[in-house]
């Protein structure tokens, strides 16, 4: 049996996939303590793994309008509190390894000082460590700004810890940081680039786990017509002049609308709801796009894939964060459509899912990527292999 100690960002995108990792490394004994917000206490616990919070404030300054540097600075800010209020306490405890989030740097961080080896576990594509430069002429003077604040924070953690290793040398770094292992949540077919990723970095497809907090959905509602199903996600979530769209683009038409708005959405504010919508705060997501013949999604990592693991074509509205990417690579394999969402009309939205609905080879290659999601592994290929890696480094 191993100590394990566990470090994960406060976004669903993040926590979900390592829950059957986590579950089923307990159930192989493996003990795991696990750091994340007060928010995610229950589902964590549910695994067998300990729950220890920290403070989330990260998402309070996340908008889509919000400057990269300035998120960068937060990052890195949020980064040394957590260092400094929980290294202390874990180390005066016994661990054997560390697992954390590619874009937690507190967790590699804390890893680098207890010396300890690393894994990475990556909710988001995986990006090219060898060339991680990032575009600094298009900065604003807002990131300027902020790049100063955050180059003092990073050299204050290297003179309080004596950091020489950290790749902190670039900032692109910042957002994806690999481990001595690293298991990317995507296939190797849709993952772009992927052989430029050596052995170390594992791709395992999504880990789909049906979660048990999916309410009574009115699910013989969805029977007989073509199912649209739209969901922005659970950060950026709150836009009513885009919900208002939809309203104008589907009202009338011969297909079953559901709409999930996010639980700090107030319904009664959207105005009249068309009868052919199912507007809801929260709905089962992976239950309803089993049900879903076209997905308006705002490219999450963790949506996107969910929609592609049940074949279902994806119209991408990216807002912010890694979403263009994916929105992008969704394209370029043809199971989907790319939509900017500043610029999309109701005409626009009707016409994409009248397209997606009706060219079946959005379908086609939706299943393709579904098939490779299904082949690559899962959370059961995680845990193996990192037993296999722990036989080789603790040998």
């Amino acid at each position: 049996m191993s100590n394990v100690l566990f470090f994960n960002v406060a976004r669903d995108g993040h926590v979900n996939p390592t829950l059957g990792i986590i579950k089923e490394l307990v159930n192989r004994g493996e003990k795991v303590t696990y750091y994340c917000s007060r928010e995610y206490r229950d589902r964590i616990e549910q695994t067998g793994a300990t729950f220890r919070a920290y403070e989330k404030r990260l998402d309070k300054t996340n908008t889509p309008d919000t400057p990269m540097m300035f998120l960068i600075y937060h990052m890195l800010r949020d980064t040394e509190h957590r260092i400094r209020t929980i290294l202390p306490k874990v180390q005066e405890e016994e661990y054997d390894y560390v697992i954390f989030d590619s874009s937690c740097a507190a967790g590699w961080i804390i890893a680098d000082i207890l010396h300890l080896p690393k894994i990475s576990s990556c909710s988001m594509l995986a990006m090219d460590q060898r060339n991680p430069k990032v575009d600094r002429k298009s900065y604003t003077e807002v990131d300027r700004e902020y790049l100063v604040k955050s180059k003092e924070i990073l050299n204050n953690l290297k003179k309080a810890y004596a950091l020489n290793s950290i790749p902190l040398h670039d900032f692109k770094r910042i957002m994806s940081f690999p481990g001595d292992l690293t298991f990317v949540f995507t296939s190797k077919y849709f993952q772009n680039n992927a052989d430029q990723f050596d052995e170390t970095f594992r791709f395992v497809g999504p880990s789909i786990t049906l979660r048990k907090d999916a309410e009574n959905f009115p699910y013989e509602k969805l029977q007989g017509k073509p199912v649209i199903y739209i969901s922005m996600g659970t950060i950026v979530n709150q836009q009513v002049e885009f919900y208002q769209k939809c309203f104008r683009a589907f009202a009338g038409m011969d297909a079953k609308v559901v709409l999930s708005v996010g639980k700090n959405t107030k319904i009664e504010e959207l105005g009249t709801i068309p009868d052919n919508f199912i507007v809801r705060n929260y709905v089962p997501q992976l239950e309803i796009l089993q049900h879903t013949d076209v997905f308006f999604t705002h490219g999450g990592m963790n949506s996107a894939s969910e929609g592609l693991y049940f074949a279902t074509p994806l119209a991408v509205l990216p807002i912010s964060n890694d979403q263009p990417m994916v929105a992008k690579r969704v394209k370029e394999l043809g199971a989907g459509i790319q939509l900017d969402f500043h610029r999309v009309t109701p005409a626009v939205l009707r016409e994409t899912a009248e397209l997606l609905l009706s060219d079946s080879t959005y379908k086609q290659h939706a299943h393709k990527i579904g098939d490779s999601f299904r082949g690559a592994g899962g959370y059961q290929k995680v845990v193996d292999d990192i037993f296999e890696w722990k036989g080789s480094t603790f040998e």
